[in-house]
This record gives structure tokens, C-alpha cells and sequence, in this order.
């Protein structure tokens, strides 16, 4: 039988949790930025907000696959270019961003580079998913090492200054009846998921218009779902918000 826990985007989004933490990450980075971490799936999105604020480069490196990519402004939009041999120097880059990262790789050699290629008056973001949520939520992690945010903070603090912030989860405030359409909606693809549906059937299409005023789409698509939330990146949360994940800012000791 389906649970929520099948469906765990309708409390939590990935995509736009990422996203959030790159539009916070701006407001802070600027110059060379190196954005470690062990996804790529937003690469390109993170590159236009950075490239969009302060930043003049910026490298992507993929730990699972020690690929850089690197992007910058040229001639008015994004040129991308990809280098497989890569040496970090010391005192390299002005901004690092790693979303997660230290929980997959060995924390150690991965806070003692970070020093290494920071510049003196560099700035490095870094963040943690809150596991209390995750277990609360029954979300999925498969994450090596399940660290506290004290543990967080005081394996920081061993290298860098710290100053930490929190990413809550807002619920957006909606009428009842789109709530009722996006409670039915849910249901109703919770029932068409064992099935296997083609999406793009005109039935479901037809469905879809008819009912919801809007085309299909796959179960697979978060769409429907992403009105019913937002995400912030705060100093406080006096509303006692859910907080998904601590969020990092670092400077070198």
C-alpha cells in the first residue's frame, strides 16, 4: 500500500531546496567560486544565480566523478568549458559552496582542502540536512554519516569561523479549494502509479483540462506540488518553522 513517505516531495523539493540555498549562497560568495558537491543536477541554474550576482567564475566539481565544469560570463551569456585535469591550488578561490557534500566523503581531507584553496578573505558556504526532520518525515537517507548540528558546527569550527543559519520549510498559505484540487490530484495519481499510465494518454489529458484547468503531467513531475510550499534561509525562527537543513557560512580562522 502507498504512503506519503512513497510521495516525499509533497513535504520536501530538492530542487527548489538547492536552488534556496544558491540564491542565499550569493548573497555572500563573489569572484572565483568553486561549487564542490556530489550532484550535478543543478549545475546550470546554480551558475546563472551565481553568475547573475558577484560571481565572475565558477567551477563545478563532481566528486562521484572528478569532473570540473567550469562556466563564466563571455560575449553576454554563459561559456562552458570542462577540464578533467585540475590541480586546487592554495588561496585559489574567493567562494565555496558544497551543499551535503561532507556527509558522503571523508569530512577531514575534505575541511582541510577547503582551508587550503579558500583565499584569506574568502567565504564558504556549506550545509547539512536536519536528520530530526528527515526521521520525522520518514524521508529517505542514504547519507554516510548522520551528523548533529552540533557535530556540524563544532567539525567547522576546528578550521573556520561559523556563523549558522537555518533553512525552513514555509507552507504557503492557499485557498481550501485549491488545496481540496491538490489533495485530489494526489490521490488520484497515488491510484494511477501501480498502473503505469503512458503519461501523455488523452484521457488523463482530457481529465486534467477538464478538471484541474491544466495539461497532465507525470507523477514523476513536482509541479502541482511546489505552490503548496516554500523555503527560507534564516538567523532565527522564532515561528518554529520545520527547519530542513542547517546552512553554514565560513571564513577562515
Amino acid at each position: 500500500m502507498l504512503s506519503d513517505k512513497d510521495f516525499p516531495w509533497i513535504s520536501t523539493n530538492p530542487f527548489l531546496e538547492n536552488l534556496t540555498k544558491y540564491k542565499f549562497a550569493s548573497k555572500f560568495v563573489n569572484g572565483s567560486v568553486l561549487d564542490y558537491n556530489h550532484i550535478s543536477s543543478v549545475a546550470f541554474t546554480a551558475s546563472e544565480i551565481l553568475l547573475d550576482s558577484n560571481a565572475s567564475q565558477v567551477f563545478h566539481f563532481n566528486v562521484d566523478n572528478n569532473l570540473y565544469e567550469i562556466r563564466e560570463i563571455k560575449d553576454n551569456s554563459i561559456d562552458f568549458s570542462i577540464k578533467r585535469d585540475f590541480n586546487f591550488e592554495p588561496n585559489t578561490f574567493d567562494g565555496i559552496i558544497s551543499l551535503d557534500t561532507i556527509l558522503f566523503v571523508d569530512h577531514i581531507k575534505l575541511l582541510s582542502l577547503f582551508k587550503k584553496i579558500l583565499k584569506p578573505n574568502g567565504i564558504g558556504i556549506l550545509s547539512i540536512p536536519n536528520f530530526n526532520y528527515l526521521k520525522k518525515n520518514e524521508l529517505s537517507n542514504n547519507t554516510k554519516i548522520n551528523y548533529s548540528k552540533d557535530d556540524f558546527i563544532s567539525e567547522l569550527s576546528k578550521y573556520f569561523h561559523v556563523d549558522l543559519y537555518l533553512q525552513i520549510l514555509r507552507p504557503s498559505k492557499i485557498s481550501q479549494e485549491k488545496q481540496f484540487k491538490n489533495d485530489f490530484k494526489l490521490k488520484f495519481i497515488k491510484l494511477l502509479r501501480p498502473i503505469n499510465i503512458i503519461p501523455h494518454s488523452k484521457i488523463l489529458t482530457f481529465i486534467f483540462e477538464r478538471f484541474f484547468k491544466q495539461k497532465y503531467v507525470s507523477i514523476s513531475n513536482y509541479e502541482f506540488s511546489q505552490n503548496q510550499i516554500s523555503y527560507d534561509i534564516i538567523k532565527n525562527n522564532p515561528e518554529n518553522f520545520d527547519v530542513v537543513n542547517y546552512v553554514a557560512v565560513i571564513k577562515k580562522k
